[in-house]
C-alpha cells in the first residue's frame, strides 16, 4: 500500500507591499493608497469572505490615509479590531542594517503605540525588503512580544529549511519562516491570480507579459506632467477576468514551489506586490482553488493565523537553529535565493550622512537633555520629540533610506532631515535655557561665561571650537578662561568680527560686541553635568607651539602623522610603536550599475601624482593639514589632530563631475587577521577577511555593513575607521588586510530612458560636491582594549557649547546620570513612553556578564527591569538612595525605569 499524503494547507495572505515614495515621490503615490484603501474598506464591507489584507506590517500608511479620510477612521479602526485589516508592528518599513539600533527599537515602539490607537498592532515579525538581517533582530522582536520573523533577503536556502529558529547572540529565538521559493512575497499574486483573473502567464517560455491591443484596457496618460512616470499608463476598462483553465496547472506549480523544504504541511501565498490595490475576486479564486486538490485545502488568512498553525503543527519538534545576522547574497543565482542588493549600503551617500547627523542629534543629544531638563522641573517636550521621531522614521523606509529613489523624493528626505534638525535644536535650546535659569539679578555689566553642556552619561571632556562675544565696542588683545576651580585655561584665539548680536527680550534689540572665534580643551565633565568657563580680556600671551612640527607633520604625545609628496599618509602610534604606512589613498573604479547593483567596469584608478599639501591651521589646540589631489574626481581632504586626540579626524570633499563610477578611501593596515569587526546594532560584528571563491556569484560581495567604524586587530595593535555615516567597507588586498571606506557612488536609476532619466533622477549620480568625516583611530589590543565604542561616542557626538552674557549656575558636582561600568554602553535616556518614568536603556556588547551601576542625580522611589516595549516585568533593588546595581547578561539588552522621580 502507497503511503497517505498528508494534507497540506496553503494559506493565502492578501497583501500590499506600501513603498510609500520611491520611483513616484510621496504626494503622488498617497493618491493611490487613498483610493486603494477605499476600495478596500467598501470590498469590506460588501463581502465577509474578503477575510484579511495586510498594510506590509506598518501603519505610516493609515496616518497618511486618514489625514485625508478622517470620517473614515471609525470604519478603518473596526476593520483593524476585528483583525480583518492588519497593521504594525512596525512604523515604517526599515533597512534594517542601515540606521541607528535605537532608532529600530523605537519603530516598533511608535509602531506598536500607533497601530493600537487604531485598533491593535500585528505581533508578527516581517521584514519584506530589509536588505540583509541584524544579528540582535531576535532580541529586538521579543522585546516587543514578538516571537517570529517572516524574511527573505539575506540567507541562501542551503544551510537551512524553510522553518528554523533564528538566534540572537544572547539567546533570544525567533521562528523563522524563509520565503525561498520564486516570486518570495508576491507567489501567489504572481504564479495564480495574474493567469486565472487577468490571462498574464508566467515564468513559460510563452509568456505574454506585454500588453497586446486586443486586451482593450484603454491606458491613458497626461504628457507633461512633473510628478507622475511618463511613461506609466493608467487602465480605463480596469475589470478583473477569469480563466479557469489556468488555475489547477498553476496552482499546482505553486503548491511544488512553497513546498520544497518545508518543515509543515503549511504553505504561504502572499497575494500582492509592490503599490498593488485589494483585488475583489480573491474570495472567487480561493473558493475555486480548494475545490482542485483533495490533499490541499486553500484558506483566506492572516500572518498571525499562518504562524499560529505552523506552531501547533511543530509542537516540540526541534529545527535548525541559525545565529547571528544573515547576509548571504545570490551565490547561486536561482529561484531559491533572493538578492541582498548589498550595494544600496553606498548609494546616495547624501542621504546616509546626514541621516547619521540627524540620529545622533535626536537619540544622544536632544532626548538626553529634555530628560535632563524634565527632571529638573521642565516640561517634557513629547509633541515636539514624537514629530521629530516620525520625520525621522519616515526616512528610514528601505527606498528612502537606501538611495533608490527620484529626485523629488531625495529631496524630501533631505527636507525631512532638516525638519527633524530643527525641533531638536529648538528642543536643546529649550532645555538648556531651563538649566540655566537661575532667577537672580544680572549687573549692569555682566560678564560673558561659558557653559559647555556633556549630553552624554559618560564623563569626558575634550577639544572645543567656538565663536564668542565681548559686549562693547573696543576688542581686546586676548582672552583666558577660568574654570570652576580657579584653573586658567589660555585659548587660541581669532578676532572674527565687530558685530552687533541681539537680545531677543519683549523687545528685541542689538547687543554691540566683539566676536572671536576661541579654541581650547575643557576638562571631563561628568555625565549630564556641565561645567562654566568665565571669560576675561586680558594682554596677549606669549605664542606658544603648534602642534605641526613641520609643515607636513602633525604631532601630540599619541600620534605622529607624517604626510608624503603623493598625499598618503605614515602613522606612528606612539603607545604601542606601531607604524602604519601608506594610508588614506583613493581607489576609483567605473560602474555601470544601479542603486541595487554594483558592476564594476574597467581597471581601478589610484592617483599617483603629486598632490598639494598644505598646513591650514596651527595652533596649540589643533592643527590641520589640506591634502588637495587633482584628478578625474578632485578630492581635498583635511586632517585634523588635536593636543589630546587619540585619533586623526578627516574631512574629505569631493568635487565629483563623473558619472557611473566609485570612489573609496584605503588603508592598508599591515595587520594579518581573520576577521574584521564592526559597528553593529547593539552589537560589535565579526566577519571573515578571507571570502569563498565568488567566480560563479551572480551577486559579487564588495562591501560589508557598519554602524561608526571598522577595523582590523591582531590582538596587540588595531586600526579602526571612525565614520559618519558611511556604512559601506571592506577588506582587501592580496593579505587581506587593507581596510576601504565607500565615500561616494555615482550610479544611474535605471527605469526611463536616457534624457528623461537624468531629469529625474540624475542626483544617484551624485554630481557636484560631497563632504563626508571620518577618523584614522589607531589602538592598542582588540577593539574592546582599544575602547572603539567609546572613541566613535567622542567623535559623533560633540559636546553641547554655549555662552551666557552673565554668570550663569554653578556646576553640579556630579552628573545627573551616571554609568559606573566602560563595558556596558546606554542606548537612550527618555522619558518613559506611558507614564511619568525615567526611562534608561543599555547593552552588553561582550559574551560575559558585565555588572553595572548607574547613579541619578534625582531620587526615585522604584526601580524595574521592562520590555523594549517598556512594560514593567521584574523590580530592582536600589544601591543607596539614588542608584541601582545590575547584571547584564552577554549580548543582552536591558531597559530600566525609574518611578516616582523625586526633583533635585
Amino acid at each position: 500500500m502507497k503511503p497517505a499524503v498528508k494534507k497540506q494547507t496553503l494559506h493565502v495572505i492578501s497583501a500590499t507591499h506600501w513603498d510609500r515614495e520611491w520611483t513616484l515621490p510621496f504626494m503622488s503615490y498617497r493618491r493611490h493608497l487613498v483610493h486603494y484603501t477605499d476600495q478596500l474598506l467598501e470590498i469590506m464591507r460588501q463581502n465577509p469572505a474578503f477575510k484579511h489584507y495586510h498594510m506590509d506590517a506598518q501603519v505610516i500608511c493609515m496616518e497618511d490615509y486618514l489625514r485625508l479620510r478622517p470620517e473614515k477612521t471609525r470604519q478603518l479602526t473596526q476593520l483593524i479590531k476585528a483583525g480583518r485589516i492588519l497593521v504594525g508592528p512596525w512604523y515604517t518599513l526599515p533597512d534594517i542594517p542601515i540606521i541607528h539600533s535605537e532608532a529600530i527599537a523605537r519603530n516598533l515602539l511608535l509602531g506598536i503605540e500607533v497601530s493600537d490607537s487604531l485598533g491593535g498592532a500585528m505581533l508578527e515579525g516581517y521584514t519584506p525588503c530589509s536588505n540583509g538581517q541584524i544579528a540582535q533582530l531576535p532580541q529586538i522582536y521579543n522585546g516587543f512580544g514578538i516571537r517570529s520573523a517572516i524574511l527573505y533577503k539575506g540567507i541562501a536556502d542551503e544551510p537551512l529549511p524553510k522553518e528554523f529558529c533564528w538566534r540572537s547572540p544572547n539567546g533570544s529565538e525567533l521562528l523563522t519562516i524563509h520565503l525561498t521559493a520564486r516570486y518570495a512575497r508576491a507567489n501567489f499574486y504572481c504564479l495564480l491570480y495574474q493567469e486565472v483573473i487577468a490571462n498574464v502567464i508566467h515564468d513559460t517560455p510563452d509568456h505574454n507579459w506585454s500588453y497586446a491591443p486586443q486586451e482593450n484596457k484603454l491606458p491613458f496618460r497626461i504628457a507633461g506632467q512633473t510628478h507622475h512616470d511618463p511613461y506609466v499608463y493608467e487602465a480605463l476598462h480596469n475589470v478583473e477576468g477569469w480563466h479557469p483553465k489556468y488555475l489547477k496547472p498553476y496552482l499546482q506549480k505553486l503548491r511544488a514551489q512553497t513546498s520544497v523544504n518545508a518543515a509543515t504541511s503549511h504553505l504561504i501565498g502572499f497575494h500582492g506586490m509592490d503599490h498593488t490595490p485589494p483585488y475583489p475576486s480573491t474570495p472567487k479564486l480561493i473558493a475555486a482553488a480548494r475545490k482542485l486538490f483533495p490533499d490541499l485545502d486553500v484558506v483566506d488568512d492572516s500572518i498571525p493565523g499562518v504562524i499560529a498553525a505552523i506552531r501547533r503543527e511543530l509542537g516540540n519538534r526541534e529545527l535548525p537553529v541559525h545565529t547571528g545576522e544573515m547576509r548571504d547574497a545570490n551565490r547561486g543565482g536561482g529561484a531559491l535565493c533572493r538578492a541582498l542588493y548589498w550595494p544600496t549600503l553606498s548609494a546616495h551617500l547624501d542621504i546616509k550622512t546626514e541621516n547619521r547627523k540627524t540620529e545622533h542629534l535626536l537619540i544622544d543629544t536632544a532626548e538626553p537633555i529634555a530628560t535632563w531638563a524634565w527632571l529638573c522641573g521642565a516640561e517634557y517636550p513629547t509633541a515636539f520629540l514624537t514629530d521629530a521621531w516620525k520625520l525621522l522614521l519616515a526616512n528610514h523606509a528601505h527606498d528612502s533610506i537606501d538611495g533608490c529613489s527620484l529626485n523629488k523624493v531625495v529631496g524630501d528626505i533631505m527636507g525631512r532631515f532638516s525638519d527633524c534638525q530643527a525641533i531638536c535644536e529648538g528642543v536643546i535650546q529649550d532645555a538648556t535655557k531651563h538649566l540655566m535659569h537661575s532667577g537672580k539679578s544680572v549687573s549692569r555689566q555682566p560678564n560673558p561665561w561659558l557653559v559647555i553642556f556633556n549630553p552624554l552619561p559618560y564623563r569626558r571632556g575634550g577639544f572645543c571650537d567656538l565663536e564668542v562675544d565681548i559686549p562693547g565696542e573696543t576688542p581686546a588683545e586676548s582672552l583666558r578662561l577660568v574654570t570652576e576651580d580657579g584653573h586658567e585655561i589660555i585659548p587660541h584665539i581669532e578676532h572674527h568680527s565687530k558685530w552687533s548680536a541681539y537680545i531677543q527680550a519683549l523687545v528685541t534689540r542689538p547687543m554691540p560686541s566683539q566676536r572671536y572665534r576661541v579654541q581650547f580643551e575643557v576638562p571631563a565633565i561628568p555625565g549630564l553635568a556641565w561645567t562654566r568657563l568665565k571669560v576675561i580680556t586680558t594682554a596677549a600671551p606669549a605664542a606658544e607651539a603648534g602642534l605641526a612640527t613641520a609643515p607636513n607633520v602633525l604631532e601630540n604625545k599619541f600620534i605622529k602623522a607624517t604626510f608624503r609628496e603623493d598625499g598618503r599618509v605614515d602613522l606612528l602610534h606612539k603607545p604601542t610603536g606601531k607604524n602604519y604606512t601608506g594610508l588614506h589613498f583613493f581607489e576609483d573604479v567605473g560602474d555601470s550599475g544601479d542603486p541595487w547593483k554594483f558592476s564594476p567596469t574597467g581597471k581601478p584608478n589610484t592617483p599617483t601624482g603629486p598632490a598639494k599639501i598644505q598646513l591650514i591651521e596651527n595652533t596649540p589646540w589643533r592643527a590641520v593639514i589640506q591634502v588637495e589631489l587633482q584628478w578625474d574626481t578632485k578630492v581635498t581632504s583635511q586632517f585634523s589632530l588635536t593636543r589630546t586626540g587619540l585619533y586623526l579626524e578627516v574631512s574629505s570633499t569631493i568635487e565629483n563631475k563623473c558619472r557611473d563610477h566609485r570612489l573609496r578611501v584605503c588603508f592598508p593596515t599591515g595587520i594579518i587577521t581573520d576577521k574584521t569587526y564592526a559597528g553593529g546594532q547593539f552589537s560589535v560584528d565579526e566577519r571573515a577577511t578571507h571570502l569563498p571563491d565568488m567566480s560563479g556569484w551572480t551577486e559579487k560581495i564588495d562591501g560589508y555593513p557598519n554602524f561608526g567604524f571598522a577595523g582590523l586587530t591582531d590582538g596587540k595593535a588595531g586600526l579602526a575607521i571612525l565614520n559618519l555615516g558611511l556604512p559601506e567597507y571592506f577588506i582587501t588586498g592580496s593579505q587581506r588586510n587593507v581596510l576601504t571606506l565607500t565615500l561616494l557612488r555615482a550610479t544611474q536609476l535605471r527605469r526611463w530612458p536616457t534624457g528623461v532619466g537624468d531629469a529625474l533622477s540624475v542626483g544617484a549620480q551624485m554630481l557636484g560636491s560631497q563632504t563626508v568625516r571620518y577618523a584614522i583611530y589607531p589602538h592598542a589590543g582588540s577593539w574592546a582594549d582599544g575602547e572603539v565604542l567609546q572613541e566613535y561616542r567622542q567623535f559623533a557626538c560633540p559636546l553641547i557649547l554655549s555662552e551666557m552674557i552673565g554668570e550663569p549656575p554653578a556646576a553640579p558636582r556630579a552628573g545627573l546620570l551616571e554609568l559606573s561600568s566602560t563595558t556596558l554602553e546606554i542606548a537612550c535616556i527618555k522619558k518613559a513612553q506611558r507614564e511619568n518614568s525615567l526611562v534608561v536603556r543599555v547593552w552588553n556588547p561582550f559574551a560575559t556578564p558585565q555588572t553595572g551601576q548607574l547613579k541619578l542625580g534625582v531620587g526615585f522611589k522604584k526601580a524595574f527591569f521592562t520590555d523594549l516595549n517598556e512594560t514593567r516585568q521584574t523590580a530592582i533593588k536600589s544601591a543607596g538612595k539614588r542608584g541601582v546595581k545590575f547584571t547584564v547578561q552577554p549580548h543582552q539588552i536591558v531597559t530600566l525605569l525609574f518611578s516616582g522621580i523625586i526633583g533635585n
